[in-house]
Order: structure tokens, then sequence, then C-alpha cells
């Protein structure tokens, strides 16, 4: 008698799901993974056929027979050239195109592999493959080149310079955060660049000799040049530069000038609000003085407003001019604007006003009752019973001090405050009070 085996078994993988890694650079036909699956069936019946399914299955090969898993050579004729395919990838491994897998496009992949024997039954496992990022993106400029004008003798660049690259690899490449920046070359002295942030920094005052013009009376600008290179992070790092074009035109070509400088200014502390405390007055070499506008930069503190045609300084209608809450000085920045266009040019000076006192508060004692207690041997001329002291905000206040009888209260060594009119003259008759120091 003879046994004939018969397709009783379904394929077993020796795992519920696979978790591989491949560098998105990895050369086709090089083995990343080995799948194994087993049958107890006998002959054909036991052999078992592998494939590959769910999106992304194209991008990857797996050998039939031994399970061997290697990266594809991508092609988009892939369906042309195997139309069995639909679902399998049964043989993509000679397409000219190696550029395959992408860390920017596609990560991660979840396939379902089918292992399948030779009388049709198959059974399926999971296949998660991570996709490892290298540096093949080289960082890019927001701009190839960066132009801003400066003026002689600025000490920081307004508005700020900020340069920014892009850099598509993932984190562990140097992108997004991960680009550093540098000076590669310059011929403009003190030019900084933070490292983290690329905003363009100054480290000290720009000083420029500029040729003046005999006819016209302008002054050249002078033209600045850097190269900033941006480096990113990978292993190994690659780098990209942009242009930074900086003008320096002198601070005296064409921005408003103040006149009567300095200004300083005296107010009282309780000016009404609209007060008007100064004026200043700017001129255009090259406009209409009455374009000029007037602002306030900083130094109010809200207890001063300027107007913006006549440069009249005002107390504001909310100012609160109390030396002793707020100070007995203000230094206050205004900028002066032309008319120019595009760029309207600003100019800046200080004023600085000093707060007068005025008499609006009354002394007040340090304590709020004093008591002394006087014995009979005490009573001797110039005896000194007790001190007071009295305070009084206002500044060069002058305080005299005076003894009011008429409530004075004077009571027995019992405690007991003596009702007798006359004893309270009399024991009031008998003290006196240094007006400057408050003895008594």
């Amino acid at each position: 008698m003879t046994l004939v085996d018969t397709n009783d078994n379904y394929p077993q993988f020796d795992r519920p799901e696979y978790h591989a890694k491949v560098l998105e650079n990895q050369r086709p036909q090089q083995m990343i993974y080995t799948i194994k699956a087993s049958d107890s069936d006998s002959g054909n019946y036991g052999k078992i056929t592998y494939y590959l399914k769910r999106f992304g299955w194209e991008k990857f090969h797996i050998d039939p027979e031994s399970g061997q898993i290697s990266v594809a050579q991508c092609s988009s004729d892939l369906y042309a050239r195997n139309p069995s395919a639909k679902g399998h990838n049964t043989d993509n491994a000679n397409s000219p195109n190696n550029d395959c897998l992408d860390f920017e496009t596609q990560p991660t992949y979840s396939l379902r592999i089918e292992a399948i024997d030779g009388g049709g039954k198959r059974a399926t496992a999971n296949l998660h493959i991570e996709i490892v990022d290298v540096n093949d993106n080289v960082p890019q400029f927001v701009r190839s080149v960066y132009v801003r004008e400066l003026h002689e003798r600025d000490s920081h660049i307004s508005p700020p310079l900020v340069l920014r690259a892009m850099d598509a690899d993932g984190p562990s490449q140097g992108g997004p955060n991960g680009i550093r920046y540098r000076i590669k070359w310059s011929n403009l002295t003190g030019l900084a660049i933070d490292p983290v942030t690329g905003e363009m920094k100054l480290t000290k005052a720009i000083k420029a000799n500029f040729t003046r013009n005999p006819d016209t009376g302008s002054r050249k600008k002078l033209n600045y040049e850097a190269i900033i290179e941006a480096i990113d992070g990978g292993q190994p790092p690659l780098t990209a530069e942009a242009t930074v074009q900086m003008y320096v035109r002198s601070e005296r070509d064409g921005e408003p000038m103040f006149i009567n400088e300095p200004y300083i200014a005296v107010v009282k502390e309780n000016a009404p609000p609209g007060s008007v405390v100064i004026q200043v007055k700017a001129t255009d070499p090259d406009g209409p003085d009455s374009k000029i506008r007037y602002s306030i930069v900083s130094g109010a503190k809200d207890s001063f407003v300027i107007d913006p045609v006549t440069g009249e300084v005002r107390v504001s209608p909310t100012g609160d001019l109390d030396r002793d809450v707020y100070g007995s000085q203000y230094t206050l920045t205004i900028a002066a604007t032309d008319s120019g266009v595009p760029n309207p040019l600003i100019s800046t000076a200080e004023i600085t006003i000093n707060v007068e006192d005025v008499k609006n508060k009354p002394p007040k004692f340090v304590e709020d009752s004093y008591v002394a207690h006087l014995s009979e041997k005490q009573m001797v001329p110039n005896y000194e019973i007790i001190k007071v002291e009295a305070k009084d905000p206002d500044s060069d206040a002058k305080i005299r001090y005076s003894l009011d009888g008429k409530r004075m209260k004077i009571h027995d060594k019992t405690g007991a405050q003596l009702s007798n009119p006359s004893s309270e003259r009399y024991f009031a008759s008998l003290l006196k009070i240094d007006p400057i120091n408050g003895s008594v």
C-alpha cells in the first residue's frame, strides 16, 4: 500500500511580523533581510513561493524561493515589463533606475508577505521596513542674495537681517533644525552671524570714509559683501552659500537734522494735561521741512505726547507727574521722519525733562501718637520730655513744630484725664517745643 500525500497543511512563518532597516541609498540587489516560512507537506505541496504586497511593494524585490529581500531597481514601466505583477513583485530587479528609496518622501513601509505552497494554500505575515536617512540633500538658502542698507556708525542691523536655509533631510542628518551658519568671507570688519539663528550682527559700529561729491554734496555709498555658508549636521556635512551685500551710506546724507539741541525742559509736577513742555524742530536737507513727522520712541512712560506736525511735547491726557511716585526726571527719545520715498530717513534726539516739585503734600509724623510719662522731680525748666519727628515728601520742605494747647491731653498718675480747664491750661503753659528739632 502506498500513501499519497495531500495538501492538508498551510505554510507557517516563523514569526507573525518582521522588522527591517535599510539605508535610503542602499544599492539594488543587495540583501537586506530574509523571510522564512515552512510547510509540513511533502513534494511540490511543501514548496513555498514568496510574494510582496501592499503600498510600496515595487520598491523591493523578494526572491520567490529563498525569501531574501533586497532593494529593487525602480522603474516606471514595471507593469509593462511584468503584467502579472499587479500586487506581486515576481521580478523588478533589472530596471536601470537605482533611485528607489527616499527617506524624505516615504520613511517607512508596511508590507504584507505571502507564502504560497504548491497546492495553492497560503499564509501571510507583516513586514515593517524603516528607511534610514542619509545626508543626500544639500542645504538650500531661501535667497541666494541678501541686500541691506546701513548707515555709518550703525552698531546694529535694523531691521534685523536673518538668513535662512532649508534642508530636506531628517533630523539625524541636520534637517530641518540642524543647520549652522558661518561667515566664509567678508570685507566688512565687525560683521558676525549667529550660528544657530542665522541673524547677521555688527560687533562694533561701522567706520567708513566717504568721498563727497563737490557739486551735489552727496556722499557715495560704500559697498561691502560677505559670503555666508550653511552647514548641515549630516555625515559627511554638506554646505551651501549665499551672498550678503551691504551698502553703507553717510549718516549726514539726507537725514533730518534737529536744531537747537540739547533739549532740556522743566515742568511742574501738577501741570495739567495738555500743558506744553517744549517744542522741538528738525530740518530736512533734501526735502520740505513741513513734511517731517515727529514721534516719541521711548522714555515717555505714558506721561507725555508729541504733536507729529508741530513737534510740541505736551503732558498727556493721562499723565501723572508725581515726583514721589514716578521720579524727578524723564529722558525722552524722539524721532523725526522725513518724506522720502520709498525709504524715509529717520533721525533721533533726546529731551531731558525735569519735574519741579510743588508744595502739594502735608507733612506726616513718623509715629501716629506720642506718649510721655513725667514725674514731679522731672518738672524742671528745659527738661526734655519727648522728641517728635515728622517728614514731608515734598522736596526742600522746611518743617516747623508748634504745640496746640487746645488739643493737649494731660492725665494724672492713675491715668485719669484732668478735666479742670484751668489745670490743663496751667500744664500747657509749662511746656514748649523746639520749632526746628521737635524737642518737647
